[in-house]
């Protein structure tokens, strides 16, 4: 999510046992100082992940956005929240944040990405998880229920949608719509990178790198100044952001998954679903949020005032919405 190019923040599994390591790997030249554990992978990716909440509490997976953020925003936000109600699993997606890691482009992508959470299950001894995918981490939630629906009692979508490719035309259009008034120097190159016969990655990428980071997001991602001031100081506490390796991206931009929507993401998921999304969002766009609420069999529901982190924006209303709904969802 937080790459310059991917607004979004939106098995081939390992047949050896993992086993927790004794010493972090130390992935950025830091020790990983904010607490958790490593998850050695026998292909050489040591995950970084952390448990907290009452022990016999349902078990919620969070999934970060990207490819390539990571959890420790949501950890300091709506996750210490539902750590009163739930426990709560983060992890760090595999070449990402704590958990990245320099292996051969083949080692990054969904599939390994899919059955890294499921040894963590495995590893938790839990028989079923509740979802949690914000932006692109939907996406993998959603290709882990289809890859293993019977290990999964609920799902929790955050302003997503199966359909990347869509989403990122939105992320476009937005800016366009906008450029004469917000960026009127830049306008007319604006309107020119949107008009190009090119896909929506590479428009939104060169719009990206003449119009920045910071400006782009805060058209596109938040609902106020201050919600994205706050964001950022949060993300630069860690310094986790300059941890994620180049080959993420390039792995699923490479499968398929920042285009159309791939047959393993675009179906009904069969567990009980819930969407949630940012009226102030323009990273998916109402239409696409509506398609895929449809699409994966979800109930809907709009937070007002909230961009795409809905669970930094507006935690208590999020953490309300999410509560009432895995209690429900587990209880049917």
């Amino acid at each position: 999510m937080r790459s310059v190019i991917l607004a979004l923040a939106f098995g081939c599994g390992v047949s050896s046992p993992p086993t927790t390591t004794a010493e972090p790997p130390d992935p950025c030249g830091r020790q990983a100082r904010l607490g958790g554990e490593y998850l050695e992978r026998s292909d050489g990716v040591e995950l970084w992940y952390r448990v907290a909440g009452p022990p016999n509490a349902p078990l919620i997976a969070y999934l970060h956005g990207g490819p390539g953020y990571n959890a420790y925003a949501f950890e300091r936000s709506a996750g210490e929240q539902l750590e009163a109600h739930f426990r709560m699993l983060y992890f760090d997606q595999r070449g990402a944040g704590r958990s990245s890691f320099d292996g051969d482009t083949s080692q990054y992508g969904m599939a390994p990405t899919v059955e890294d959470l499921d040894q963590l299950r495995a590893h938790l001894g839990a028989e079923r998880l509740v979802l949690m995918g914000h932006s692109f981490g939907a996406i993998v939630a959603a290709a882990y229920a289809h890859r293993y629906p019977e290990r999964v009692a609920a799902v929790v979508q955050i302003d997503s949608a199966p359909d990347v490719g869509t989403a990122l035309a939105n992320q476009v259009a937005a800016i366009d719509a906008i450029a004469d008034d917000a960026f009127p120097e830049q306008a007319a190159e604006v309107h020119e990178i949107a008009a190009r016969e090119a896909t929506a990655f590479v428009r939104l990428g060169a719009l990206y790198q003449l119009l920045g980071r910071l400006p782009m997001q805060r058209h596109l991602h938040y609902a106020s100044d201050d919600a994205q001031e706050r964001m950022e100081a949060l993300d630069a506490e860690p310094g986790f952001l300059g941890c994620t390796s180049s080959k993420v991206v390039a792995a699923f931009e490479r499968e398929g998954y920042l285009g159309d929507a791939p047959p393993n993401v675009a179906v009904a998921i069969e567990a009980p679903t819930l969407l949630v999304a940012g009226r102030a969002s323009r990273v998916i766009g109402e239409a696409a949020i509506t398609e895929a609420a449809a699409r994966w069999g979800a109930e809907l529901a709009w937070v007002d005032d909230a961009g795409h982190f809905v669970y930094f924006e507006k935690p208590e209303a999020f953490v309300q919405l999410v509560t009432e709904f895995v209690e429900g969802a587990l209880t049917r």
